[in-house]
């Protein structure tokens, strides 16, 4: 069974949240586990957070794998830190187990990437000159909101507060070069889950004289825990 990865993983967040459905973590590693077999990282992340808060420790060879695999799928900005949780794992592991997951990842990867298509270059888009909004610029409007999720470790240290982050709202609406500019929380991943929220954020485009523009803006995403 393959599937939407990124649905798979958004049900197994609901089952390790609570979210709509009874907490049961059982199923979340069920979901997460399809979606990181497809090479969702973020899924692949999660499912090894699971999988080391295993009391007697037996399952921290593949969570320190998925960690391994994760960091090499996922983009630049979330390398570092993924890659920095690995090793923090691989330094309480024996040299065994340590060596036996990076063994595992090593191969997983292999495979993985021997099914993938060979991507075909596409010529960049030309660039748009960007706007500021004033004069005769007219603000882009929201038409879709998307909230950021929390990440475990920054619910368990009760972070709370806004990320401020830029963009550009292009011609089409959609929400473009997402950058933080005023950071929550980039340990515990609050900061990359915000651009990750704003990224999906849509809008009825700006206008200069009548006609949709690319648009700079700020916007601001809250965290608050209940």
């Amino acid at each position: 069974m393959k599937g939407d990865a990124s649905a798979q993983r958004r049900l197994g967040d609901a089952y390790a949240r609570g979210e709509g459905v009874p907490t049961n973590l059982s199923e979340a590693v069920k979901w997460y586990r399809r979606a990181a077999d497809q090479g969702d990282y973020q899924a692949q992340v999660r499912l090894a957070d699971i999988l080391r808060a295993d009391a007697k420790g037996k399952k921290n060879v593949e969570a320190a794998q998925w960690l391994t695999i994760a960091a090499a799928l996922a983009p630049a900005q979330d390398q570092e830190r993924i890659k920095a949780d690995r090793d923090a794992m691989i330094s309480r592991m024996t040299p065994k187990e340590s060596s036996d997951a990076d063994a595992k990842a090593a191969a997983w990867l292999e495979r993985f990437r021997s099914r993938q298509p060979v991507q075909v270059a596409t010529p960049a888009p030309p660039s748009l000159p960007v706007f500021q909004v004033g004069k005769d610029v007219v603000s882009p409007q929201l038409v879709r909101q998307v909230r950021p999720a929390y990440t475990r470790k920054a619910m368990d240290e009760r972070i709370q507060g806004v990320v401020v982050v830029s963009g550009v709202v292009l011609p089409d609406g959609a929400l473009t070069d997402v950058r933080v500019v005023r950071s929550l929380d980039a340990k515990y991943g609050l900061d990359q889950e915000a651009l990750k929220a704003a990224r999906q954020w849509r809008f009825v485009p700006g206008t200069k004289d009548g006609v949709p523009v690319a648009v700079q803006i700020s916007i601001e995403l809250t965290f608050t825990l209940k």
